[in-house]
């Protein structure tokens, strides 16, 4: 079952030259089809891109579309890929370590309820850091976060939120529409979370990812 590697851009060539070699050094597993979707419109981004991963299919916005149309033509696009299964990452995230992809599937194949499982990243956002984590800093919102193992691998299952963390997900997940809306990604987890799903990180509370930019690049959320 191949996982396709689907790296979101927006102009950041500095993230994305550490991003991409990141993703493809440290995913293990059957990594199947390679997508670009850039939402820069930045001819000259977008050149430097082909040249620099020929073999990734590059998907070019016309111009910069904001993050909720971005998103939109992002799940068009996974939504015709072959691939099963979907590693979504934007362009400014490292990985702290290697990453199984069959143990994430393993646990997404006999877990119907999970939309996804993502990787933790540092805390980032001022409440973050005051409480000490992102997870800590959702939990002092009222927020629940269980540990959950299957004897073998052990995850944080939640219903807090659809995160744009580096994660893994069914490619029939793209079947459900993007919201239309101002903040469509906390919009696309309610919809979920109406759904009946549920969402995972990968491990006990742990960093496996490191969020490498400095600002949130983009307009529209």
């Amino acid at each position: 079952m191949s996982v396709a590697l689907v790296v979101i851009t927006d102009g950041r060539r500095e993230c994305i030259e550490r991003a991409i070699p990141s993703a493809l050094t440290q995913l293990r597993g059957d990594i199947g089809s390679l997508v670009i979707c850039d939402d820069s419109g930045d001819p000259v981004y977008q050149r430097w891109l082909r040249s620099q991963w020929p073999e990734f299919t590059l998907i070019c916005a016309p111009g910069r579309v904001g993050y909720t149309q971005a998103m939109q033509r992002v799940w068009a696009v996974i939504s015709e890929l072959p691939d099963e299964w979907i590693w979504q990452a934007e362009d400014d995230f490292t990985l702290d370590q290697p990453i199984d992809l069959d143990a994430m599937i393993s646990v997404l194949s006999t877990r119907p309820e999970l939309a996804q499982i993502a990787l933790l990243r540092q805390p980032w956002f001022g409440n973050e850091v005051e409480h000490g984590g992102l997870i800590e800093a959702l939990e002092a919102q009222g927020n629940q976060f269980r540990n959950v193992t299957d004897g073998h691998h052990w995850w944080v299952q939640h219903r807090a939120l659809w995160t744009g963390n580096p994660s893994l997900f069914r490619r029939e997940i793209a079947s459900i529409p993007w919201p239309n809306r101002p903040y469509s990604e906390s919009a696309f987890g309610q919809q979920l979370i109406a759904l009946g799903y549920e969402f995972a990180y990968w491990g006990k509370r742990r960093q496996l990812c490191t969020h490498i930019g400095t600002e949130r690049a983009g307009h529209g959320y």
